[in-house]
C-alpha cells in the first residue's frame, strides 16, 4: 500500500521532475499501513521506560531506604528534569553508560571527593553556593540510576535483549517460527520464564511479517511451543 502512494505522487508530480528537485512530501498514514511498529519493542529510553515501569501520567514511584526506614516517593519525568531530556531519546546501553559515567564524576565532588581542607575561602564560597544545584542533579541522578537498574534487571531476567534481537530478524524476514520455537526451548532450558506478553508480541511480529504462512498447522505448532490457546493464536 505505501509503495502506492509514493508511485501515486511520484506519477502526480512527474518522476523527472520529482527526481531533478527537492521534495518535501509528508506522508501521514493509516495505522495499518504498518502494524509492527506498536508491539515491537523500541530500544530508547523514553519508551522502555513506559514498555517495561509501572509509569503512570509521567510519575515514577521508587523507593529509597532512610534512618527512618523504606519510604516511597515519587518522581515526575517531564521537560522540567534535564537528565530526562537529555536521555530519553537515547538507547538503553548509551543511556546505562551515561548514567554509570555521571556517577562517577559526582563521586568527586564534594567532601567526599576532593575535600575542604585545601580550598581557599573564595572556593568554598563558590561550592556552598553551589551547593543546592549539585544536591538537586545528584538526587536526579539518583533517580534515573534507579530507573535504569529495574530495566537492566527486566532485561536480564526475561532475555529481552535476545527476544528483541529474535523480533528483528523476524521482521526482516530472517527468521522463522522455528527460530521463534527455539528460543523458547533454550529459555526454558536456562530456567528464564518468558512472559506471555513478550510470546504474544512475538507472534504478532511473525503475523504481520509473515500473514501467507499463517495457517492451521502454524497455529497448531504454536499452541504446543508457547502454551497459549487456540483463542490467543486466532
Amino acid at each position: 500500500r505505501l509503495d502506492r502512494i509514493v508511485t501515486g505522487l511520484l506519477c502526480a508530480k512527474g518522476a523527472e521532475a520529482a527526481k531533478n528537485s527537492p521534495t518535501c512530501d509528508v506522508l501521514i498514514v493509516d495505522r495499518s499501513v504498518d502494524v509492527i511498529a506498536p508491539v515491537i519493542h523500541e530500544w530508547t529510553y523514553e519508551s522502555m521506560v513506559h514498555d517495561l515501569l509501572d509509569v503512570k501520567n509521567g510519575v515514577y514511584r521508587y523507593k529509597i531506604t532512610t534512618n527512618a526506614g523504606e519510604q516511597e516517593k515519587d518522581a515526575v519525568l517531564g521537560d522540567d528534569d534535564s537528565l530526562w531530556t537529555e536521555l530519553r531519546h537515547a538507547h538503553i546501553a548509551e543511556v546505562l553508560t551515561t548514567l554509570a559515567d555521571k556517577t562517577r564524576a559526582f563521586a568527586h565532588i564534594g567532601p567526599q571527593g576532593t575535600g575542604t581542607r585545601d580550598l581557599t575561602t573564595g572556593q568554598l564560597k563558590r561550592a556552598v553556593e553551589a551547593l543546592p544545584r549539585v544536591l538537586e542533579q545528584r538526587a536526579k541522578l539518583s533517580v534515573h540510576a534507579s530507573i535504569a537498574s529495574e530495566i537492566n534487571a527486566l532485561l536480564q531476567s526475561c532475555a529481552l535483549s535476545e527476544v528483541g534481537r529474535l523480533e528483528q530478524d523476524v521482521v526482516y524476514g530472517d527468521a522463522t517460527s522455528k527460530d521463534i520455537a527455539y528460543l523458547f526451548n533454550t529459555l526454558d532450558e536456562k530456567g528464564i520464564r518468558l512472559p506471555m506478553v513478550e510470546k504474544l508480541r512475538l507472534l504478532l511480529c511473525y503475523v504481520a511479517s509473515h500473514p501467507q504462512k499463517i495457517d492451521a498447522a502454524e497455529k497448531s505448532r504454536w499452541c504446543k511451543q508457547t502454551g497459549l490457546t487456540a483463542s490467543d493464536v486466532d
